[in-house]
């Protein structure tokens, strides 16, 4: 009897339930960021609820598929319940579900998935897609822990988010980076490269601020082509004809060989035709 009692606290114990067959579900998110710390690996948190039909559909028919849970693997996977963890939920800006966030091995948030759509395959290339391999990043991390300020962690670590395409994680390390340097030169390439990374994300309020304060700090970048050209796409993106074309005839008066003229006035074309 005793040993039936030790096997059943030791079951209670272990944080790991099997919603789905393959996948490998963790209940609690503290003991997931400690695994992903140690092994490496990015966490994936499903939201989903008891009442959610979208949830139980994934539950029945995604999860247990063979392909996805062999991509599972790459993953710290936590199931969180959406009603008992709102503090989680409001962490990483989860208002609805079904809704898949993704992290890197410290915890930062990298993309999400939400609602459960007609393809699920779309889904599961998402999930293929995030990098695996943190390894070259994580001596960077670990300085970071002790000097936050250490520039050239910051940007090693802006740099392989960006390397990935993962503009909005790079945006965290890369806007770090500027405020720790002094360097006049250093400052002026990160701000640019920042405004610019802005505009990847769909953040063309934050991508003025930046650029803005840019010329602000060197005035003779006002007139730097790649400078214009994020004026000109930042107010694309905010449907501003008349300041996106504006900043287009600057270019095309201070830079008339750019290769980017082609590009902006597509971009400022496009405004016109909605």
């Amino acid at each position: 009897m005793k040993k039936y009692l030790l096997l059943a606290a030791f079951l209670i114990a272990v944080p790991v339930i099997a919603h789905a067959q393959g996948v490998e579900w963790h209940k609690s998110y503290k003991d997931a960021l400690k695994l992903a710390r140690e092994s490496g690996k990015p966490i994936l948190i499903d939201f989903w609820a008891d009442w959610c039909k979208p949830c139980k559909a994934m539950e029945a028919n995604f999860w247990p598929r063979a392909d996805v849970a062999e991509v599972s693997r790459n993953f710290i996977c936590v199931k969180a319940d959406f009603d008992s963890e709102r503090g989680l939920a409001s962490k990483f800006g989860v208002a609805s579900i079904p809704n898949l966030v993704i992290t890197d091995p410290w915890g930062l948030f990298i993309t999400r998935s939400r609602g459960y759509g007609s393809n699920p395959t779309d889904l599961l290339n998402k999930l293929s897609g995030v990098p695996t391999d943190y390894s070259s990043i994580s001596d960077a991390v670990t300085r970071l822990d002790t000097n936050e300020n250490d520039r050239d962690s910051l940007k090693s670590v802006a740099d392989f988010y960006e390397g990935k395409n993962l503009y909005g994680a790079a945006l965290v390390f890369r806007a770090r980076q500027l405020k720790a340097t002094t360097d006049a030169a250093e400052r002026k390439q990160i701000a640019l490269n920042l405004g610019l990374s802005y505009l990847r994300v769909g953040d063309p309020d934050n991508a003025l601020d930046t650029l803005k304060d840019h010329i602000k700090e060197f005035p003779d970048e006002a007139k730097n082509e790649m400078v214009l050209f994020g004026f000109i796409y930042a107010f694309t993106q905010k449907g501003k004809q008349k300041d996106a074309q504006r900043y287009l005839d600057t270019l095309k008066a201070e830079h008339p060989d750019s290769q980017l003229i082609a590009k902006a006035t597509e971009a400022v074309d496009s405004i016109k035709k909605k």
